[in-house]
């Protein structure tokens, strides 16, 4: 059966040679070389960016790639861009070694597979031959860019005949009702994932404390050791729901964790937009506010009904993540 050639389908067979693997990281070392110039605008003027919506849309295949990217992206220029940027920059150091394989593996069946011309397809598959895998990667990825990427609806559709129920509700209430919370465990020494937030947890305790704190040791003598073990705790919390989520029976409800993330940004705007007498405060006022954010009750059935408020104050720190939040406010970073 043959397969889209576009950018979700590059999407998911590109991630997997990925760590953090989320819609917006991928989309944002992909979309590199077309938006780090800021020159690509869309219908408004306003120069194209990832953000975690437009990421998971095309992650998901709900919108079509926007006519002034695809443009910008067909040119040859362009393409010498993303070769070298594959090159140099994709393949020895944002993709994991470990992960290769399975990735290029992926990928060459996703050619071999997908509507393209045979010609073309011998064409991409000549540079994964000679060992040419960023080549091979660019050229592959440009013509993502350029296929049809609208392929799905944003919202889950069932038959409820192909689920031998009576209803598509039925089938959520018992499937979704036998399925066990999975359980957490967070890892001692910090993963690659968890930077961007612990660097602003850093950043938030150096500033209330006026010292500078680079590295966890730092914080026994300031007594927020167990403060910070807390959020990494709420961070994993909620990591381990979105991973268990990326394999449960509805993988196209990929993006139902952006849309938690949307709901919880939503929940937590006035309490974020507050000043408080320090980043510290700022943490505990904003992530206990999550706490206490109602989801709707379409999210809290695609997600099992496993959401509870240490998920929800995690979901702050993966807002941090995706630079939706801060715990330091962008002018008092230069006091730390």
């Amino acid at each position: 059966m043959k397969v889209i050639l576009n950018y979700k389908s590059f999407y998911d067979a590109f991630k997997l040679g990925m760590v953090d693997d989320g819609f917006t990281p991928v989309a944002k070392i992909l979309f590199h070389p077309l938006f780090s110039s800021h020159t690509i605008l869309d219908e408004n003027g306003i120069p194209y960016e990832v953000d975690a919506q437009n990421a998971s849309r095309w992650g998901n295949g709900q919108i079509p790639i926007q006519k002034e990217i695809q443009d910008a992206a067909g040119t040859n220029d362009t393409l010498t861009k993303m070769i070298t940027y594959f090159n140099d920059k994709v393949v020895p150091i944002e993709l994991s070694e470990a992960l290769m394989d399975e990735m290029l593996e992926a990928m060459v069946e996703l050619v071999n597979d997908c509507d393209l011309s045979d010609s073309k397809k011998k064409q991409f598959l000549k540079y994964y031959e000679k060992g040419e895998v960023g080549e091979f990667l660019a050229r592959v990825f440009q013509r993502a860019l350029l296929g049809k990427n609208k392929v799905t609806s944003s919202r889950r559709k069932i038959s409820a005949s192909e689920n031998n129920v009576d209803s598509a509700n039925e089938f959520n209430a018992l499937v979704r009702g036998k399925l066990k919370k999975p359980k957490t465990t967070v890892p001692k020494k910090i993963q690659a994932h968890e930077l961007g937030y612990v660097s602003q947890l850093y950043r938030a305790y150096g500033q209330t404390k006026s010292v500078s704190v680079n590295k966890p040791e730092d914080l026994v003598p300031l007594d927020l050791s167990e403060h910070f073990e807390m959020q990494r705790k709420h961070y994993y919390l909620a990591e381990t729901i979105h991973r268990k989520l990326r394999d449960s029976i509805k993988r196209d409800e990929d993006d139902c964790f952006d849309i938690l993330k949307d709901e919880i940004e939503t929940g937590i705007y006035k309490a974020s937009h507050t000043q408080y007498a320090s980043p510290v405060e700022r943490i505990d006022a904003v992530t206990e506010r999550a706490s206490d954010v109602i989801i709707s009750p379409n999210t809290e059935q695609i997600m099992y009904n496993w959401i509870g408020p240490g998920e929800k104050m995690g979901v702050c720190h993966m807002l941090v993540n995706d630079e939706r939040l801060e715990w330091v406010e962008s002018d008092e970073r230069e006091l730390i």
